[in-house]
């Protein structure tokens, strides 16, 4: 299911901390929490297509945009964005762990948050989620996100 958001139908909604990950110098201060999220993913889901920290290198140093949610200074998420044209970018690997307890409403609020800044510079936003990932969909839909 493929689906996007632009400017018209986004909703805010305030409340946790993001670090916006743009550049390769600034990502080094915070390997240590991308390498826990990344044993956190692997730890509630099995994938074959799951990065680790050179490919977060590497997709930092390719121009993709990473966030990172935390929680009281605990790191509880990550989400992507690459840019596909100068009017849409793409969001892809969102990930909220429950092995850490946090608010339900958190991967809402971090993807409100998220696409909140990324609508600065594009004007749409698209992503796709798997059918089985009802919990994404609805991520999403509730953040104005349409189905196309």
């Amino acid at each position: 299911m493929k689906f996007q958001l632009d400017s018209n139908n986004f909703k805010e909604d305030p409340e946790l901390q993001i670090v916006h990950l743009c550049n390769k110098t600034f990502l080094e201060s915070y390997v240590d929490d991308m390498e826990l999220l990344i044993r956190y993913f692997n730890e509630e889901y099995k994938w074959d297509g799951m990065f680790n920290i050179t490919d977060v290198h590497n997709r930092i140093k390719n121009g993709d945009n990473l966030f990172i949610l935390y929680l009281n200074k605990n790191v509880i998420g990550y989400v992507w964005f690459k840019e596909v044209d100068k009017y849409i970018c793409y969001l892809y690997n969102l990930y909220v762990t429950n092995i850490v307890k946090r608010p339900d409403h958190s991967p809402k609020w971090f993807v409100n948050r998220t696409c909140s800044h990324m609508l600065k510079y594009y004007k749409k936003i698209e992503c796709e989620c798997e059918d089985w990932n009802k919990s994404a969909q609805n991520t999403f839909i509730t953040n104005g996100f349409i189905s196309i």
